[in-house]
């Protein structure tokens, strides 16, 4: 036995022909691996749409509930390290965020009732445009069907 490298065969011999359906079931196989992986994952993130869908109800409350507690900690730790109890502080902060909502609404408010009848006037006139086009050439539409 030697450690020489063996000569390549001649050429028409049988070592040198390679199957080509071994070839291309190597292929097929590789893509039905991936094809499967890909059908899981869409099957699995349908059904979490669906189990999301139906807790969403619980899923929502406890959401906003943790960002409330995230917002309002910086103060109300603040409070509790200058001596102001747990309870009170977080009812404190509680409060005083609502009245800053509450007071941010009120300063916007009277704008919005301003801009109500211009952007109702707007919303008008938008139907009209609409109604107008669709009785147009391309569609020709009549009144009874709009």
């Amino acid at each position: 036995m030697s450690d020489e490298p063996k000569p390549p065969p001649p050429v028409g011999t049988d070592e040198e022909h390679v199957d080509r359906s071994v070839l291309i079931g190597l292929g097929g196989r590789w893509v039905t691996d991936w094809a499967l992986r890909l059908a899981i994952l869409l099957i699995a993130g349908w059904l979490l749409s669906q189990i999301g869908g139906a807790l969403w109800v619980g899923i929502l409350p406890i959401l906003l509930a943790l960002i409330v507690a995230t917002v309002l900690w910086p103060p109300t730790g603040w409070m509790t390290r200058h001596g102001v109890p747990k309870a009170l502080a977080a009812l404190i902060s509680l409060l005083g965020s609502l009245g800053a909502v509450a007071g941010v609404l009120a300063l916007i408010a009277p704008s919005i009732i301003d801009q109500s009848v211009q952007l109702a006037d707007q919303a008008s006139e938008a139907i009209v445009e609409v109604q107008d086009w669709l009785r147009g050439p391309p569609l020709n539409i009549r009144d009874e069907q709009l």
